[in-house]
């Protein structure tokens, strides 16, 4: 196969509102990009369909025909709604028509992920068929045609934090919003919105964080809104509070979203260009041998063994986040057990023994997708700093934590039993001078 560029028109049909083009070039390795739309299109769900759909323009480059031949054996080129496969391209040639239908509850008015991967052609979430590769997801707005026009604020830059709360620990996540408050600037916010997600019987007194006026905005989620309607007693307490990390991405409108706990604490500015490196979210490179019953249960759950990603690794709480990438996990957690009551069966789990973590189900979910290295790259900057996981690790260097130019966020974690005042007192001064004042 030569270096020009050759390309084909294939037309797909779904559900009346996407029509696709694939378009092959024969430059660099094996790569796939969705070329059109771009990331962040807005568009009129009305004339999508007036127009009978939208063209998204799909590359395939590869190096050589036997790199071509090699990528595509025992695979098909797939493409992805949310996280869910909907389209099966058996051959990708000069010239080739297919047509698909999708129900249209998948393209409707709000936000649409779309992304293209190769995938076994006898099961999408086989992951021991060799390397998968993948593009880079992109987001489509789709608008009522009955709504007004709004002028949106570029979300593109900003980022959501979302909070797991329950009552019990409400007085140190005061600590964390004063924190927050502390640090936002009216000129300068790169955190778009707080989301809060609280027990049912517990939203009617944690409400007042929504109603507060906060700096930055605050929204109070009920967990059960994120479980088809559904928050079983016998789920553990830790494996709901890992599993709504991952299904409040349903509820999250920018590109990617921070996770905290409510003994998290800002002590510095939050600044995107630290954790988006070329539009790229961070991760720590945590080694699996560190908790490596998260990453046994987490393969057993996605149907892996021990021997598969390796080199995979992912850090705690504090973590950024792909909201494409969280959909795209529940998604393939969903696929593999194949049952409507596939959330009983996942958080189940964790109290039979498998043990996982939503960092690890995360991690491990992208890789089979080919999609890990598009959407992270590993931290270089230490924003994670002075944390206090146990009582033996006191004193809170306090001072440490604040001085640190490049550390955003620090932990006296519940564990500890330091009393939320002695917290406050440390940080109290901080959160209010430019210079350093004391320890705990």
């Amino acid at each position: 196969m030569d270096r020009r560029k050759k390309k084909s028109r294939s037309v797909y049909s779904i559900c009346a509102c996407l029509t696709t083009s694939l378009f092959v070039t024969c430059a660099g390795g094996v790569k796939l990009r969705i070329i059109a739309p771009q990331h962040g299109t807005i568009m009129n769900i009305a004339d999508l369909r007036a127009n009978n759909g939208l063209d998204v323009d799909i590359s395939v480059s590869v190096r050589t025909h036997e790199e071509y031949a090699t990528a595509f054996y025992g695979h098909v080129l797939c493409l992805y709604i949310n996280g869910t496969a909907h389209a099966h391209i058996g051959v990708v040639s000069m010239s080739s028509a297919h047509s698909i239908v999708v129900p249209s509850t998948l393209w409707q008015v709000g936000q649409t992920w779309i992304h293209a991967g190769l995938c076994n052609n006898t099961n999408d979430n086989d992951a021991s068929s060799g390397p998968v590769y993948a593009s880079t997801p992109i987001l489509v707005k789709v608008q009522n045609v009955y709504s007004l026009p709004v002028l949106e604020e570029n979300v593109d830059d900003k980022v959501t934090l979302v909070l797991p709360l329950m009552i019990d620990d409400a007085h140190r996540a005061l600590l964390l919003v004063g924190t927050l408050q502390a640090h936002s600037s009216p000129t300068h916010q790169s955190i778009q919105e707080l989301l809060v997600v609280v027990p049912d019987t517990q939203a009617f007194a944690l409400a007042v964080l929504e109603a507060s006026h906060t700096c930055p905005p605050t929204s109070v989620i009920n967990e059960s809104s994120l479980f088809n309607g559904i928050v079983k007693q016998t789920w553990h307490t830790y494996a709901l509070q890992m599993a709504v990390k991952l299904l409040v991405a349903q509820r999250v409108t920018t590109n990617y979203y921070v996770t905290v706990d409510a003994d998290i604490l800002l002590v510095g500015t939050f600044d995107a260009a630290l954790f988006f490196p070329g539009g790229r979210g961070t991760f720590v490179e945590e080694h699996r041998g560190v908790h490596p019953h998260w990453w046994r249960g987490s393969a057993d759950i996605l149907g892996l063994t021990e021997d598969d990603y390796p080199n995979a690794a992912f850090g705690v709480t504090p973590a950024v986040l792909s909201t494409i990438g969280s959909v795209i996990t529940t998604s393939l957690i969903r696929d593999v057990f194949e049952d409507d009551d596939w959330q009983q069966r996942w958080l189940g789990s964790w109290s039979n023994g498998t043990w996982w973590s939503e960092y690890t189900l995360y991690r491990l979910a992208l890789d089979i997708r080919g999609l890990f290295d598009n959407i992270h790259v590993a931290s270089e900057s230490e924003t994670f700093c002075n944390p206090v996981w146990y009582h033996g690790d006191l004193p809170w260097d306090a001072v440490g934590a604040f001085r640190n130019k490049k550390c955003v966020f620090s932990l006296v974690q519940s564990t500890t039993q330091l009393a939320p005042s002695l917290v406050a007192a440390s940080i109290g001064f901080h959160v209010h001078h430019d210079h350093p004042h004391s320890s705990v």
